[in-house]
C-alpha cells in the first residue's frame, strides 16, 4: 500500500502532480490548517506537500500524528518586496542577498528585479508612475522640451510624448520578455535624449 501524502499546494501543475499520483496516496486539501477543517486519514499522513507563500503551521503538524516529512517547494521568492527598492543600491543589496541566500535568482526573479531596475531608472528622471495599461507602457510625469522629445524619437521612433500631461508611452506587445525589454529601453534611451544634445 503507497504511503499517504497531503498537499497542500493548489497552483501546482499537472505535470509535477502526476509523479507523486504513481507513488503516493495524494490527498489534496487546501485548508487543512485549522482544526474544524475535516483532514481524512490525518493517522496516515506520513508527509506533506506545500509551498513557502502557504507554509504548515503547528495545528496541521499537532493533527499528524505520524508525520515523517515536510517538503516545502520554493525558495521565499513570492513574498520578495522588489517594489520596496526604490533606489539602485537599495536593488543591488537586493539582488546581492538574493544571491547570498538562494543562490543565482531563477529566470523570473531576475525579470522582476530587472524590471524594478528600468522603474527606478525612469523614477530618477521624474517618473512617479511606470505601468503597463493594455497594449502601452506609460511612464509619468516625465518634463521633456521639444528637444528631447526629438532626440528620444530619433532614438525610439514609435514613442509618444503627451506634454500637457507629461507622459511617455509606448506600444508593447503582450509578451513578458518583449515588455522587460521596452521598460528597459525606454529607460536607457530617454535617459540618454535628456542628456545628450542633437550631433552635428
Amino acid at each position: 500500500m503507497p504511503e499517504t501524502v497531503l498537499h497542500l499546494h493548489p497552483g501546482m501543475p499537472e505535470a509535477s502532480l502526476r509523479p507523486m499520483r504513481e507513488r503516493y496516496d495524494l490527498i489534496e486539501h487546501s485548508r487543512a490548517g485549522a482544526e474544524s477543517d475535516p483532514l481524512p486519514q490525518a493517522d496516515r499522513i506520513r508527509g506533506v506537500v506545500t509551498i513557502g507563500v502557504i507554509g504548515i503551521d503547528r495545528v496541521l503538524i499537532d493533527r499528524l500524528p505520524n508525520l515523517g516529512i515536510i517538503a516545502c517547494y520554493g525558495s521565499g521568492y513570492e513574498r520578495i518586496d522588489v517594489a520596496a527598492a526604490r533606489e539602485p543600491g537599495e536593488l543591488r543589496a537586493l539582488r546581492d542577498e538574493l544571491r547570498d541566500r538562494f543562490g543565482a535568482p531563477p529566470k523570473p526573479v531576475e525579470n522582476l528585479l530587472e524590471l524594478q531596475r528600468g522603474r527606478i531608472e525612469l523614477g530618477a528622471l521624474g517618473a512617479r508612475a511606470v505601468e503597463f495599461r493594455g497594449e502601452r507602457l506609460s511612464a509619468t510625469p516625465l518634463e521633456l522640451d521639444a528637444a528631447a522629445v526629438g532626440r528620444l524619437r530619433e532614438r525610439i521612433p514609435e514613442a509618444v510624448y503627451e506634454s500637457p500631461i507629461k507622459t511617455l508611452s509606448l506600444r508593447v506587445p503582450d509578451d513578458p520578455a518583449a515588455r522587460l525589454a521596452a521598460v528597459l529601453r525606454l529607460a536607457q534611451e530617454t535617459a540618454g535624449a535628456l542628456a545628450e544634445p542633437i550631433a552635428a
